[in-house]
């Protein structure tokens, strides 16, 4: 049986906080800190291609192949998250994503997503 990378559950995990994003930026519209809900709506836009396993953004996309940079972007796009309600869950999420890439980026993984390791 393969064992896959902890960079894949990482993209996985930042995926999902990209549609949780996106779903509570669209409720945090009716909230007085519209900003935050647009800027919401944005990263999830934005990050969800980046974090995608399938290479059509070519030299784009190899941000995410440093595992400390991911770590670094996920964990800094999530601060504002955490200042509206509806976009709180979603900032956990990108948090958690970027817990996982970091120690990803600890264990000394490398590469691109999903190539098992047997």
């Amino acid at each position: 049986m393969a064992k896959y990378k902890l960079g894949n559950w990482a993209a996985m995990i930042g995926m999902a906080a990209c549609w949780i994003l996106i779903a509570g930026g669209i409720m945090g519209l009716w909230y007085p800190r519209q900003y935050i809900a647009i800027y919401s709506i944005c990263v999830g836009g934005v990050l969800y291609p980046l974090l995608y396993p399938i290479k059509f953004l070519g030299p784009l996309k190899a941000i995410f192949h440093q595992y400390y940079v991911a770590a670094a972007l996920t964990g800094g796009l999530s601060v504002l998250c955490y200042f509206l309600l509806p976009t709180v869950i979603g900032g956990i999420a990108l948090d958690l994503s970027a817990i996982v890439f970091l120690w990803a980026a600890i264990r000394g993984e490398k590469g691109d997503y999903f190539d098992k390791n047997d």
